[in-house]
């Protein structure tokens, strides 16, 4: 059942180049399809590299990466928007501590409520929320068209290349006609680099998914030049299948402020904006 005081917190304005942006950002009624990797520790490891981040090994050579699709369709004070995020499980370098072990029952990971994400690419379809995600957490966010289609036995979704409208990936997900099996959503913790500092901002979620396992995915990298495209390549998610997949229509979200962990240069985001 769904919180009646989710969304009862404080809030204060932030201001942006498009203008302003309360916080925490309050995302009411939202889709999401959520894809989990196990991929290789050392394709992910170059992928952090300046970032005074390193993947967490949760496995022995692996570490988890993610490909989550959302469609926001109602934000406070903010319109309307798609997002991708294509994250990967990490900790800060400076931290000796060992990861933590993920286990697992009947192949399903058991994901502690502590992991933390470094957010890889994070295309988006409004110049309002990728100014947000750029200007005050320094999320790698690019503007750009994001299709996608829900349908009852699967869904797809996927990204264009803004200059050339060619298509960067596409995912198309059949999940059957079983329901999957029901989980209660927890909160995300992302690591991003901005203004010389490492922030550590928690997305606090209220949402119950279905889960699939042992679903056929299907993952197409285009042929266009796109540093997206190539990081899904060097990851090698279209050779290999998710872990599961998570599903939800039921989604509610508060994006809090990030708070500074560590003193870091922070690297140039990619992604130059023009307009």
């Amino acid at each position: 059942m769904a919180r009646k005081d989710f969304f009862n917190v404080p809030r204060t304005p932030a201001q942006t180049s498009q203008g302003p942006f309360d916080l925490p950002a309050l995302y009411r009624d939202v889709s999401v399809r959520q894809l989990v990797f196990w991929v290789d520790y050392d394709k992910a490891l170059p992928k952090l590299e300046d970032t005074g981040l390193a993947p967490m090994e949760l496995q022995k050579g692996k570490t988890i990466a993610s490909l989550i699709f959302y469609n926001y369709r109602k934000v406070d004070n903010v319109e309307p928007y798609e997002e991708i995020g294509l994250g990967i499980t990490a900790g800060l370098k400076s931290d000796k501590r060992s990861a933590p072990r993920l286990r697992t029952v009947f192949g399903i990971p058991l994901i502690p409520r502590n992991l933390t994400s470094y957010v890889l690419e994070l295309p988006v379809t409004t110049a309002q929320a990728r100014a947000g995600g750029r200007e005050l957490w320094g999320y790698p966010k690019f503007l750009t068209r994001l299709p996608f289609k829900f349908y009852n036995t699967g869904f797809e979704f996927g990204a264009l290349d803004p200059d050339s409208v060619e298509s960067i990936f596409y995912v198309k997900a059949d999940l059957g006609r079983g329901k999957g099996f029901g989980m209660k959503g927890f909160d995300l913790v992302t690591l991003s680099n901005l203004d010389g500092k490492i922030l550590r901002t928690v997305i606090n979620i209220d949402a119950k998914f279905s889960v699939y396992m042992k679903r056929p995915v299907e993952i197409k990298i285009g042929a266009v030049k796109h540093r997206m495209a190539d990081n899904l390549r060097d990851l090698g998610l279209d050779r290999i299948q998710p872990s599961m997949i998570m599903c939800t229509d039921v989604f509610r979200s508060r994006l809090n402020k990030g708070v500074p962990v560590a003193d870091w240069p922070t690297p140039p985001l990619p992604y130059t904006v023009t307009k």
